[in-house]
């Protein structure tokens, strides 16, 4: 499940994901409202809650990639929050790929997150 969270910027596409996220989750949720904010803005900025449970398939991370390196210079920002294990060593791949700043944080570090993710926006 994915749920939209509020109070962030216009410029941050900010959410709370759960559960596993199917392909047509992803394209009819996620993707539209991304590439919306991206026509509007031009360059955006990530802010994701990862629950224990949150997943993807395959065809949800196709996506996610193809969207990715599809505007590969628009990402300002990514912050992930979560509690698994990975998010500190996937956080460093991604950001050694991406030109923007992109940090894992655990949940006990959301509001660093969030201060990160809004940084310098209105």
């Amino acid at each position: 499940m994915i749920t939209k969270l509020e109070g962030f910027p216009e410029r941050v596409f900010a959410c709370r994901i759960s559960g596993k996220i199917s392909r047509e989750v992803y394209d009819t949720q996620i993707l539209p409202e991304v590439e919306a904010l991206l026509a509007r803005h031009g360059s955006l900025r990530i802010y994701c809650e990862a629950s224990g449970d949150a997943s993807a398939d395959t065809g949800a991370m196709w996506d996610d990639f193809k969207l990715g390196v599809s505007h590969l210079a628009s990402w300002e920002r990514i912050a992930l929050v979560s509690d698994h294990h990975w998010t500190g060593p996937v956080s460093r791949v991604i950001s050694f790929l991406l030109p923007g700043q992109t940090r894992g944080f655990t949940p006990d570090q959301k509001e660093q997150a969030r201060e990160c993710i809004c940084a310098g926006l209105t």
